[in-house]
């Protein structure tokens, strides 16, 4: 019903958790997941399809103390000169302590342009980790319309 799997980044040592994908204007996809490979040891990938999902390439990993607890992208732009792809996620660092943070990337080149925003105070657990990446990436993206 659904189609087959499509694995986009295979690798038997990652517990690949809470993906998400963004489809750019073209139909190229952009992919995040988490994969906490042990206790207090975090990794986070961010991938590029431009071939509807059949290969995938790396655009950035990234590793820290702690546990991601949310990731989230967005693919904006209208053309290849504007396209740029924000990246964000949410950091578990202490049983009370969370980093928020958002990244921006040429969406053509799959480049680092610069760090959107990283806030190291203290973010309340009462508050979705991924309803705060959502609201980042929406304050990213308009903030550079």
């Amino acid at each position: 019903m659904y189609g087959r799997d499509i694995i986009i980044n295979d690798d038997a040592t990652q517990d690949q958790q809470n993906a998400h994908v963004s489809v750019a204007f073209n139909g190229w996809l952009f992919a995040v997941y988490t994969h906490n490979t042990s206790a207090n040891s975090a990794g986070m990938t961010l991938l590029k399809s431009t071939d509807n999902g059949i290969t995938w390439t790396v655009l950035a990993d990234y590793s820290a103390t702690g546990e991601y607890v949310a990731a989230s992208v967005v693919a904006a732009g209208t053309n290849l000169s504007n396209l740029k792809v924000f990246f964000a996620g949410v950091l578990k660092v202490a049983s009370d302590n969370q980093i928020a943070w958002c990244d921006r990337y040429d969406g053509s080149t799959g480049a680092y342009e610069n760090e959107m925003f990283n806030e190291h105070n203290n973010i309340p657990f009462m508050i979705s980790p991924l309803r705060v990446t959502t609201v980042i990436l929406l304050l990213a993206v308009l903030l550079t319309a």
